[in-house]
C-alpha cells in the first residue's frame, strides 16, 4: 500500500522537523540513547528500524540485523533462535556485535549482505541451500543434511 507508506513517511518527516528542529541531522547529533528512544517513538519503527537508521546515518556502528532476514545470521550460528522474535533478534545482534569489526562500513556491508542473501538464497520457508556459497559453515545446513 504505497499511499499509506507515503503518508506515514510524510508524518514522520514533519514530526522530526517539528520536534527536533532541523530534521534527521539534528536528531542524530543527540546522545545515542536519546536518538534510539526518539526513533522508536515513531510509528512502525522498532529496534530493527532504529538500529538500521542509526547505522546508515553513521551515528554509531551498531550491529543491525535486517528484520526480514533474521533467519540468515541465526542459521549461520550468530545467535540462537528463540520462541520470541525479539529474543532471537537480540541474540543475533549480540553475536554479530562480538564478531564484526566495530566500524560503520563493515557493519553496513554485513547488513546488506544478510539482506541480499535472505532475498536470493536463504529464504525463510524454502532456503536454497544447494546454491549457497556458505553452506559448509552453515549450522542449519549441517543439521538439515543429517536429518
Amino acid at each position: 500500500m504505497p499511499e499509506l507508506r507515503a503518508d506515514r513517511l510524510r508524518t514522520i518527516a514533519e514530526r522530526v522537523v517539528r520536534e527536533f528542529g532541523g530534521g534527521l541531522e539534528a536528531l542524530m547529533k543527540r546522545p545515542l540513547t536519546e536518538v534510539r528512544k526518539a526513533l522508536k517513538s515513531f510509528p512502525t519503527i522498532g529496534d530493527p528500524g532504529a538500529d538500521r537508521i542509526i547505522l546508515f546515518t553513521g551515528k554509531a556502528p551498531v550491529a543491525a540485523v535486517p528484520a526480514n532476514a533474521l533467519d540468515v545470521p541465526i542459521r549461520l550460528g550468530f545467535g540462537r533462535a528463540a520462541r520470541s522474535w525479539g529474543t532471537s533478534y537480540r541474540a543475533a545482534q549480540r553475536a554479530l556485535d562480538q564478531t564484526l569489526p566495530r566500524t560503520v562500513p563493515a557493519r553496513r556491508r554485513a547488513y546488506l549482505l544478510f539482506r541480499r542473501h535472505a532475498e536470493e538464497v536463504c529464504k525463510r520457508a524454502r532456503p536454497l541451500c544447494e546454491r549457497c556459497v556458505v553452506s559448509a559453515q552453515c549450522e542449519y545446513f549441517q543439521r538439515r543434511g543429517r536429518s
